[in-house]
């Protein structure tokens, strides 16, 4: 929209300067306000680069917190795993143990 704006003023100063209608003052205003509003138009494309980047950031933190969380998780199974593996072998000592004793 603030292009649009600054094309619509150039289109309006290159009219006036056409026709010789406006004094050169008023010239001056016209380009003074074009450049106005080009300098607004490029103050909110930075601002809005600033913030998708920074949305990119925040979305590549909030995949590696996921991937180190999937990981901890993949973790914490393969340790429950041994885990139950370490108390059937201990399980099957204790029954060969009780065999052997009666």
């Amino acid at each position: 929209l603030g292009r649009k704006e600054a094309d619509r003023l150039q289109a309006e100063l290159e009219a006036v300067r056409r026709t010789e209608v406006a004094s050169k003052g008023e010239a001056e205003a016209l380009q003074d306000e074009i450049a106005r509003v080009r300098a607004r138009v490029a103050e909110l494309e930075a601002q809005e680069k600033e913030g998708a980047e920074k949305q990119r950031a925040s979305e590549a933190a909030l995949r590696a917190e996921m991937d180190e969380a999937k990981e901890e998780a993949k973790v914490a199974r393969e340790e429950a795993q041994m885990r139950e593996l370490n108390v059937s072998l201990l399980e099957q000592q204790v029954t060969e143990l009780e065999g052997r004793v009666k």
